[in-house]
């Protein structure tokens, strides 16, 4: 089929969805984009979307695997972003969401591999589990004061190599921040109750952590790194890290510390 004939695929609300010249177009009066049959969400030829006023939600893999799409421009009528919405969309550079959108599904953005930037509105109060997992360019990430909580596995892989966790958040769960090989150093704030098992697992390059509370609860293994050994194929544990240098905590605080940490980190602890 010639690429200036446009391409016509329905949804499961039976709309027809127009793709001409690499570009997709909903008809005016459409309230939700759903997930579309396996003809639409691998097609190949989608480059942009133009999304009507009227869309409110935006549903779960509307666009997965669409691996040519770079702009999305989300309209202020959006509200809520579903579960793997952009999943695998390995060409979209950046996206703007607007303030009007409450909610943003697991894995919404994983596996956006050119992904390099993205401004979350205050209207988030939780990133879920996979959310910019694997977004392997991602290095500047602005999280909302509103914000409480931190997903599993929600920044595996990215490119940051530092991140403001605001005050705000009070847990960060497990592998959150798992893979993350750029991130040199991290402050955590007073809010922050609970970390979660392998946090900041594999985060070979993190050399300075900082707690401002000591009442903060930590996982186990929470900075394990894995490592090659040579010659054999298989991996090791190293549970200090690959690179950490200091572990910065409160006043009076050490041995707290030095029970929910490995032994072999206890020498890096400081007390500012």
């Amino acid at each position: 089929m010639k690429q200036d004939n446009p391409q016509k695929f329905k949804a499961k609300l039976e709309i027809e969805i127009e793709i001409k010249n690499g570009k997709a177009i909903l008809p005016a009066g459409t309230t939700q984009i759903v997930k579309f049959n396996n003809a639409y969400r691998d097609c190949k030829n989608l480059t942009s979307v133009e999304i009507p006023n009227s869309v409110t939600r935006i549903g779960s893999n509307a666009f997965e695997k669409c691996e040519n799409l770079k702009n999305v421009k989300i309209p202020s009528s959006v509200k809520e972003i579903g579960s793997w919405a952009f999943f695998v969309c390995v060409s979209l550079t950046s996206i703007e969401i607007p303030d009007s959108v409450i909610k943003i599904g697991e894995g919404a953005f994983s596996v956006c591999k050119s992904l390099t930037s993205i401004v979350m509105p205050n209207s988030i109060k939780e990133i879920k589990d996979w959310t910019f997992s694997e977004c392997s360019k991602l290095t500047n990430v602005l999280i909302p004061s509103s914000v409480t909580k931190i997903g599993a596995y929600s920044f595996q892989a990215c490119g940051f190599k530092s991140l403001d966790i605001p005050n705000s958040v009070t847990e960060i769960k497990h592998h959150a921040f798992n893979k993350c090989s750029s991130l040199t150093s991290i402050v955590i704030p007073d809010s922050v109750k609970k970390i979660g098992n392998c946090a900041f697992e594999d985060c070979v390059g993190l050399k300075c952590i900082e707690f401002s509370h000591s009442d903060t609860e930590i996982g186990d293994d929470v900075f394990q790194c894995t490592q090659r050994v040579p010659n054999t194929g298989g991996w090791r544990h190293i549970p200090y890290g690959a690179a950490l240098q200091q572990i910065i905590v409160p006043v009076g605080s050490s041995e707290k510390f030095k029970q929910m940490l490995d032994e072999k980190l206890h020498h890096l602890i400081v007390e500012k």
